[in-house]
């Protein structure tokens, strides 16, 4: 639900549009930045797991069988 002063400034007042613009970009690259830091923190977990899982054939990585 939108917040009551999440309207656009009026049109013809310059200086609030560009500081309006400004504050959606800032959020925008922080959800961006959010969004690249999970996907960075899921990866190392994974690697992780990966690290520490048991080698299910034994091997030690050598290939196939």
């Amino acid at each position: 639900m939108p917040k009551k002063n999440a309207l656009p400034p009026p049109a013809g007042d310059p200086e609030a549009q560009a500081q309006r613009t400004e504050t959606l970009g800032r959020a925008r690259r922080l959800h961006e930045y959010r969004e690249v830091a999970a996907a960075y923190y899921d990866a190392r977990r994974l690697l992780d797991e990966l690290a520490t899982a048991p080698d299910p054939d034994g091997d030690d990585g050598e290939g196939a069988g």
